[in-house]
């Protein structure tokens, strides 16, 4: 349950991802707190940093939004 807690305050802010891997039109990865972002893209970001903007976040994985 904490971790479900945590996860839903970072619901809105704007955070950096590390991306690691990219399928079925997602590309999966890291913020520096190790919570797990998913956002839908084409483009393979794997190593790649971006800025995303966080919509959602639901068993365990947060859902967002490049900016």
């Amino acid at each position: 349950q904490g971790e479900n807690e945590f996860l839903k305050k970072q619901t809105g802010k704007t955070v950096s991802v590390l991306f690691e891997t990219q399928e079925n039109g997602y590309c999966v990865g890291y913020t520096s707190n190790y919570s797990r972002v998913c956002v839908r893209t084409d483009a393979d970001l794997s190593g790649e940093i971006k800025t995303v903007k966080i919509n959602s976040c639901e068993n365990g994985i947060c859902y967002g939004e490049i900016k």
